[in-house]
C-alpha cells in the first residue's frame, strides 16, 4: 500500500476582520434586516387579529340584521361593517357575513315551506303559488345581487323539493281513494254468492 504524505497548503484570503470603514454598513444592513423581519412578523400579525376581529363582529350579528336587506343596494343592511373598520377585518366580516346569510335564508325559506306545506297540504297548486309569492316579496329589491339570486336559488330549490312532494302525497292519497271507492263498487255490484 502507498504512504499518503500529508502537504501542508497554504492559501492567502480574507480572514473576516471588518474594518472600522465599512463596519458601520455592516451593523446597519443587519439592523435594517432584523427590523424588516419584526415589521413583516407584526403586520402578519395585524392582519390575523384585524381578520378575527371582523370575524367575530359578524358572527355576534342578529339573524334579522343579517337577512333583512336594503331594498336601495340589495345588500343587507349590516353588508358594510361598523365604522373604522379596516380592509382586512371588513373582507372577513364579509365572508362571514355572506355565509351565515345563506344559512339564515335556507332556514328561513324552509321554515316558511313547512308552514305553508302544512296549510296547503291539500293542494299542490296553492302551496306553489304561495311559496313563489313569498320568494318574490323577500327577494323585493331594487337591484339584482349576489343576495337576491341567492334568495332566489335557495327558495327555488326548496318550493320544487316541497311541491315535488306534496304531489306525491296527492297522488298517494288519490290511489287510496281510487282503490277504496273500487272495492265499494265491487261489494254493491255484486252480491256476496259471486265474490272471491
Amino acid at each position: 500500500m502507498a504512504v499518503i504524505r500529508e502537504a501542508r497548503q497554504f492559501k492567502v484570503g480574507p480572514i473576516g476582520v471588518a474594518r472600522s470603514s465599512s463596519a458601520g454598513q455592516i451593523i446597519g444592513e443587519q439592523v435594517a434586516r432584523s427590523a424588516n423581519q419584526a415589521q413583516q412578523y407584526l403586520f402578519r400579525k395585524s392582519v390575523e387579529d384585524a381578520k378575527e376581529a371582523g370575524i367575530d363582529s359578524a358572527q355576534a350579528l342578529e339573524a334579522s340584521e343579517i337577512t333583512a336587506l336594503d331594498p336601495e343596494t340589495g345588500r343587507p343592511a349590516a353588508y358594510d361593517g361598523p365604522k373604522g373598520m379596516g380592509r382586512y377585518a371588513l373582507k372577513a366580516y364579509q365572508s362571514v357575513l355572506l355565509s351565515r346569510f345563506e344559512q339564515e335564508i335556507a332556514t328561513e325559506i324552509e321554515d316558511k315551506s313547512k308552514e305553508l306545506a302544512l296549510q296547503n297540504r291539500r293542494s299542490p297548486e296553492a302551496f306553489n303559488t304561495a311559496m313563489s309569492d313569498y320568494i318574490a316579496e323577500m327577494s323585493n329589491v331594487e337591484e339584482s345581487t349576489v343576495f337576491k339570486n341567492e334568495i332566489l336559488r335557495i327558495g327555488n330549490a326548496v318550493q320544487s323539493q316541497k311541491y315535488r312532494a306534496l304531489q306525491s302525497q296527492a297522488i298517494a292519497r288519490q290511489e287510496r281513494n281510487d282503490a277504496i271507492l273500487y272495492d265499494q263498487r265491487l261489494t254493491r255490484s255484486y252480491p256476496k254468492r259471486f265474490r272471491y
